[in-house]
């Protein structure tokens, strides 16, 4: 019967072994044989009372060729020895021994019958490398001598059973201790590689610290580690005193090194608790060894929706590589007369639409994890999802929003129930999106800020179709206060960004396929806001009977929304009638927007033909002969413009300089993007 307490322990007493061997003869027997081998069979016994220990005993064959004569030696043997082990890990026992017995050498000749037999000397070391419980892979190095025949070395690999024995082990006693601390109550929350730059501030565990003896304890400092993911141990509570039967509760926390990174599944690593103190005029330390569940870095539990955030890698090299040419892709055709962040959100959502990135749902769904907080999700890094080009809505969201981030658009996250989506800060406030959108039904306002709403999940959809389901779902669940708005740079506050390790690279969809998608659905975008506008000077073109003034109206508004070809067939239309001034510096500021700098000169000079002093065509021909580096002409030209209009002319006094340094000057004020429309 077991006594209260004791515990069965299942240990190997008896195993059994083949090792094949490859042998090199040693000192004087070097001169004698070659390369040789062989293989033994033998078994070893383990004493429970002392597994360290153990004895053994077996048959061997060692074959030695003789290098002059080429005929070769057997060595048929049998051994009796000890020797000792130490397992190290699980995985890993280390083992050496020494044997005595003897040995029967003879050639392996037909002719010649030369025989002995000799005592002999076997000593070795060597590993076990446990398979399963009974099995194990064994591999060492050995010493042979053979006395008055053979001295050699060698090394040999082979494979073990084990026969295991059930061992009762009596309970520890327990001793009462007269004095010192107790350490207890360690608490160890799991942790998520994610948030290795959290733990410098939060939280892990907790442990409990008692003086559990007469005396005060002084000087108490409690230090955690956990190896290979800590650079250094961790100073958790520095504390003056402790009287005697005093406790305290010290939180845990960890500054984990970029090692927790190389975490891909979830593990278990032993952290040690170290309390050093003074008692009684003595240094003394206790120490504890709880184990700690890690689970791997695209983990996550959705109990704060901010932790996504840190997957949100707007530096990684990839995110940069894409943003950064789509970027260069679309700028010479953004729209002045369109908000800037929306135009890098529509450039975004064309070039992903391009890249071929698709919405596939998980195993796990954020619906089902959202309801359950405690599950654990996998959710994908940005170039996770450039490289799978596929994600569910959380991994979207993340991409789309370290993509605007490198771009300088602050983004948010949107989650409603079962659903999670993003939005961009388009950098305006309400009352200034109210003047400048037709309609503001699908924007977001929230602390003075105006915000754009995208259904990433919309992969069929321009961005147009995406930004309106974004609208659609944000009125739908917010009216029901059932939506909920977290913005990334607050939320990085806290859960700081981490860089996932390794780089790569990504495959960005060609120039003239993402500027032609971002020009199309731009002009779309431009139409649907100015349509109203335009029905209307349509209207009045008509009852004017096709006024010059009211052409130019409608010109004008195409042109100041970047639709240079719309606006050009109404300027053009009003010098089918004569010539009309406003007409011809607008034609000649298109020219000049498209790089026509001949044309552009020629309508100027139509127009001053009209009026010598109108200030828009002697600015226009001052820009133009600069632009064409005729800087006699152009300073003429600023020369008058100074003299009619001082004002408009100290808005571009970068006309007075040459070169690099004028487009130096230009790109300084702004003034190079500033187009002076005549409007009569």
């Amino acid at each position: 019967m077991e006594s209260p307490g004791a515990t069965a322990d299942k240990i190997p007493t008896f195993l059994i072994h083949l090792l094949p061997a490859f042998t090199v003869p040693f000192g004087e027997s070097a001169s004698y044989f070659s390369f040789g081998g062989g293989v033994h069979i033998g078994a070893e016994y383990r004493f429970p009372f002392f597994p360290y220990l153990f004895v053994l005993g077996g048959l061997g064959y060692d074959y030695a060729p003789l290098k002059l004569s080429g005929v070769s030696v057997s060595f048929p043997n049998a051994i009796l020895g000890a020797g000792l082990q130490f397992q190290v890990t699980p995985w890993l026992i280390l083992k050496s021994y020494v044997a005595g017995g003897y040995q029967y050498g003879f050639l392996n000749s037909a002719s010649t019958l030369v025989a002995s037999g000799n005592p002999c000397v076997v000593a070795g070391a060597g590993m076990l490398f446990p398979i399963a419980e009974s099995y194990s892979i064994e591999a060492g190095g050995m010493y042979r001598y053979f006395a008055g025949t053979y001295n050699g070395i060698g090394a040999y690999v082979g494979a073990a059973m084990h026969f295991l024995q059930s061992v009762q082990r009596a309970a520890p006693v327990l001793k009462e201790i007269p004095k010192g601390l107790s350490i207890s109550a360690v608490q160890f929350d799991p942790v998520f590689s994610l948030l290795r730059k959290y733990y410098d501030t939060h939280a892990i565990g907790q442990v409990e610290v008692k003086n559990i003896g007469k005396t005060s304890i002084t000087n108490l400092t409690l230090n955690l580690l956990i190896r290979k993911y800590m650079d250094a141990p961790r100073k958790c509570a520095d504390l003056k005193e402790l009287k005697p039967g005093e406790s305290k509760t010290i939180a845990l926390t960890a500054l984990f090194n970029e090692s927790m990174l190389d975490i891909t599944e979830e593990t278990k690593v032993t952290a040690e608790v170290t309390c050093s103190y003074s008692q009684g005029g003595a240094a003394l330390s206790e120490s504890e060894s709880p184990t700690v569940r890690v689970y791997g870095r695209n983990s996550m539990t959705w109990d704060d929706n901010n932790k996504a955030a840190a997957f949100v890698t707007a530096k990684d090299p990839a995110v940069l590589i894409f943003s950064n040419n789509v970027n260069s892709f679309v700028k010479p055709l953004m729209n002045p007369a369109v908000n800037q962040k929306l135009q890098a959100a529509l450039a975004i959502h064309e070039a992903l639409r391009l890249y071929g990135v698709s919405y596939v749902a998980n195993a796990i769904s954020y619906a089902d994890v959202s309801q359950n907080k405690a599950t654990v999700d996998y959710l994908k890094f940005p170039r996770q999802t450039f490289e799978y080009r596929s994600g569910d809505c959380s991994d979207l969201s993340i991409l789309y929003c370290a993509l605007l981030e490198s771009m300088q658009v602050e983004t948010a996250f949107i989650t409603i129930p079962g659903h999670i989506f993003m939005a961009a800060n388009l950098a305006m406030t309400p009352d200034e999106a109210k003047k400048v959108f037709t309609s503001t039904d699908n924007l977001i306002f929230r602390d003075k800020s105006t915000w754009l709403p995208i259904e990433i999940t919309l992969r069929s959809g321009d961005f147009l179709a995406a930004w309106a389901e974004g609208g659609k779902e944000w009125r739908e669940n917010s009216t029901r206060q059932q939506a909920d708005f977290w913005p990334i740079r607050e939320s990085w506050k806290v859960y700081e960004s981490v860089q996932y390790p390794g780089s790569s690279t990504v495959n960005v969809p060609p120039e003239g396929k993402v500027a032609a998608a971002f020009k199309e659905v731009s002009d779309r975008f431009v139409m649907q806001e100015i349509s109203a506008r335009v029905a209307q000077l349509q209207a009045k073109i008509r009852s004017s009977n096709n006024s010059p003034k009211a052409l130019n109206d409608l010109g004008l508004l195409y042109a100041r929304y970047g639709l240079y070809d719309n606006a050009e067939r109404q300027f053009k239309q009003i010098l089918t009638a004569g010539e009309y001034l406003p007409a011809l510096v607008n034609l000649g500021n298109i020219s000049y927007v498209k790089h026509d700098t001949e044309s552009a000169i020629q309508y100027y000079e139509r127009a001053t033909r009209k009026d010598p002093h109108n200030a828009t065509a002697l600015l226009g021909l001052a820009r133009a002969n600069q632009e064409t580096e005729n800087y006699g002409a152009a300073k003429k030209y600023y020369a008058q413009l100074k003299t009619v209009d001082p004002n408009l002319a100290q808005q571009f006094a970068y006309l007075e300089l040459k070169g690099e340094e004028a487009t130096r000057a230009a790109d300084i004020s702004g003034a190079n993007e500033v187009i002076v429309w005549a409007e009569q």
